[in-house]
């Protein structure tokens, strides 16, 4: 049984984190992770500032998600 290392790196910024120059809607800020967690639910997008960036790096990948403070996951600070 092989064992996944996994490392989480939370960083917040309070100005928001903006757009990359490839991103769509540049220029802006990135938009809240919880977006399709509320489409399921039936419920509006956040419209919040994304303060947090979570980043997930497994095995060589690197996952990076942006949440508002309501919407942060609880494991993730």
């Amino acid at each position: 049984m092989t064992r996944k290392r996994s490392t989480k790196t939370v960083d917040r910024n309070p100005a928001g984190w903006p757009l990359a120059e490839y991103d769509r809607g540049y220029p802006g800020v990135q938009k809240c992770r919880s977006v399709l967690d509320r489409a399921a639910k039936g419920l509006l997008p956040c419209d919040e500032l994304t303060v947090w960036r979570v980043r997930t790096s497994t095995r060589g990948l690197v996952a990076t998600g942006y949440f508002c403070d309501q919407h942060l996951p609880q494991q993730a600070p």
